[in-house]
């Protein structure tokens, strides 16, 4: 199992890096969950949507953000964002960097 774990001050990310054991639809992803110190997640969902779709196009569908709860959100990173130029690990950063500022701005 290969696992990518990044924390900083008010957001931790886990992703299962193993993509040939998650399949939704005939599509592999990653699964992704942060974790936020305050529980503001439907807030911080939809910034990380427009955020997204800015990044890699409207109805881009290669990353789906699900709330769990108040301070935990889970992502499926579809592997066709690796065709758009990007690996897991950069746009977890890139997301990561996004939902820090938030909510250190919230």
């Amino acid at each position: 199992m290969s696992l990518l774990y990044k924390s900083y001050i008010y957001v931790s990310v886990e992703c299962d890096m193993n993509y040939d054991k998650y399949d939704y639809g005939g599509r592999k992803y990653v699964p992704c969950v942060f974790k936020l110190t305050r529980p503001i997640a439907q807030k911080v969902a939809l910034v990380l949507r427009d955020y997204i779709n800015r990044l890699l196009g409207e109805g881009n569908g290669v990353i789906d953000v699900m709330v769990v709860n108040d301070g935990e959100l889970d992502m499926r990173i579809y592997t066709e964002v690796m065709r758009r130029g990007f690996t897991v690990g950069e746009l977890v950063d890139r997301l990561m960097g996004l939902v820090e500022g938030y909510v250190y701005c919230a």
